[in-house]
């Protein structure tokens, strides 16, 4: 039996969201660069619990500093919600129908919404018309 898209997206979407609460309740939002000993700096979480460390003699760039802090589990649940939000208005009109609810004369696989979500999910262009 197939998978569905529908049901691959939100499979994805719960992983990433169980991953995202549990890096949350590890160390909470937002993360910070600092330094976090002597001989170590970090991006740390609210809590000043290490997320990552770096030895002093190598300075992260700007840039992964930056995206570590863009990035923390707070943003990640907002864009998983949000994302959740874009799913549910896209659901198969009924059961395990082809048809998207969000576009009645579409099927799942050629949903717009229902493409770049996929595409965002890292679920593979291949797999999409299975």
């Amino acid at each position: 039996m197939k998978e569905g898209l529908h049901k691959r997206i939100r499979a994805e979407l719960d992983r990433r969201t169980a991953v995202a609460n549990a890096a949350e309740a590890d160390a909470p939002s937002p993360w910070r660069y600092g330094i976090a000993s002597p001989r170590y700096d970090a991006i740390m979480g609210r809590d000043k619990r290490w997320v990552l460390t770096f030895a002093h003699h190598y300075e992260p760039s700007t840039f992964v500093v930056a995206f570590a802090e863009l990035h923390d589990p707070a943003d990640a649940l907002r864009r998983y919600a949000g994302e959740l939000e874009v799913l549910e208005r896209h659901h198969p009109i009924i059961g395990d129908s082809e048809y998207c609810a969000g576009h009645l004369d579409l099927r799942l696989t050629d949903c717009p919404e229902l493409k770049s979500l996929a595409s965002r999910l890292g679920i593979e262009k291949r797999t999409l018309d299975s």
